[in-house]
């Protein structure tokens, strides 16, 4: 599958199965959801100027992102992803094992090894969305592979 910039994808975590959710209390928590047709679970690829990949949400004028302290985003081993007002860039790349699916990673071009991951790869609503150090394609778990599924 080839992603579109423009196009518009819900992103569904392969272990857990729920989808990429932006918090419609707080604008800010992403957080793994089960899949309720939400325009807070919608999402449009874009590109930044680097090249990378920006996620706008199709509900809100928030891009994927990540937490930050004293407004400086840390980019370690569960840093959670969160809401923001500014484009944030992503690689995104098959698998290298199972080219249908997606890893997320490199957050703001600072980091290669991380990419998004659902904690534990649980299925239960609010599970948080961190960056963690990218497993290899042959670990039983699944939760840093994320289909994209194109939604109009």
């Amino acid at each position: 599958m080839q992603l579109n910039e423009g196009g518009m994808y819900r992103l569904i975590n392969v272990e857990g199965g729920t989808v990429l959710d932006l918090s419609k209390t707080d604008d800010i928590s992403i957080v793994g959801w089960e899949n309720n047709e939400g325009e807070n679970q919608k999402w449009v690829l874009g590109k930044n100027s680097n090249g990378q990949w920006i996620f706008k949400n199709a509900e809100r004028p928030i891009y994927l992102g990540v937490t930050a302290f004293g407004g400086v985003s840390t980019f370690q081993d569960g840093t959670r992803l969160a809401g923001s007002v500014e484009p944030f860039g992503w690689d995104i790349w098959p698998d290298d094992d199972n080219p249908i699916y997606f890893r997320i990673g490199n957050p703001g071009g600072q980091k290669p090894d991380l990419t998004v991951d659902l904690a534990n790869g649980k299925h239960k609503n609010g599970t948080p969305i961190l960056l963690w150090t990218k497993k290899p394609s042959s670990d039983k778990k699944k939760n840093q592979m994320w289909i994209f599924q194109s939604v109009f």
